[in-house]
């Protein structure tokens, strides 16, 4: 009859309307997908041991764990060391003997740097991270690659001691509270919002065994 025919048409009339909405919602997920990338994780390895590197090229220390935050590891590359003319960072590449300053993390949240001294002995300073610059300083621009960061001074005590074991006059800086630097887009997945620390582009950082074990077949004395 006609109420039973116009029930009949109702009903395909909002199960066309539940498809079509169900096409749409696909076809928009697809294209989503699509521009943003897809993402799949896969294994590719085993990790054999995790460093932090407090102080960019410094000594690293190995660790059993790391805490991840916006940056990266937590305690790798929140320092730099950077000339104080140019205000631009140094490295072993330019400083090799930067590789023997050994760093801790103390108490407290202090740090100690350690290195040979000349009588033999081992030379070390302790000092507290600022997160902030001194009333009447503010921050200082640094250049890291292509990057142009800002800073904390980490003191002239401490620029002091890494310039007399150095041999050239730097200045340390450290990540202040709004610190901020970008990933470059052009490596970096569409998804992602990464920052990076004072390390050489990214939050993380892989060497694998094998590269590891090429660079030491090249070497004298390995590393």
């Amino acid at each position: 009859d006609k109420s039973a025919m116009a029930n009949r048409e109702k009903v395909l009339g909002i199960a066309a309307g539940v498809a079509c909405s169900a096409a749409v919602a696909y076809l928009s997920w697809t294209l989503l997908k699509k521009l943003l990338g897809k993402e799949e994780w896969e294994k590719v390895g085993n990790v054999a041991s995790l460093h932090v590197y407090p102080i960019k090229s410094c000594k690293g220390i190995q660790v059993q764990e790391i805490q991840l935050d916006k940056y990266g590891a937590v305690n790798d590359r929140r320092f730099m060391v950077i000339d104080a003319g140019t205000k631009r960072f140094v490295s072993q590449r330019q400083i090799p003997k930067m590789c023997m300053i050994s760093v801790k993390i103390m108490g407290a949240g202090s740090v100690q740097l350690s290195a040979p001294g000349d009588d033999g002995e081992e030379d070390t300073y302790l000092f507290k991270p600022r997160v902030e610059p001194l009333e009447g300083e503010g921050l200082v621009p640094a250049g890291i690659w292509d990057d142009e960061v800002q800073g904390v001074d980490q003191g002239s005590g401490v620029a002091a001691w890494l310039s007399l074991f150095l041999e050239r006059e730097v200045q340390l800086l450290g990540m202040g509270a709004t610190y901020t630097r970008a990933t470059d887009s052009t490596y970096t997945p569409r998804t992602s919002l990464a920052q990076a620390a004072f390390s050489d582009g990214f939050p993380l950082l892989l060497l694998s065994n094998e590269s590891l074990e090429e660079l030491n077949g090249r070497l004298g004395s390995p590393v």
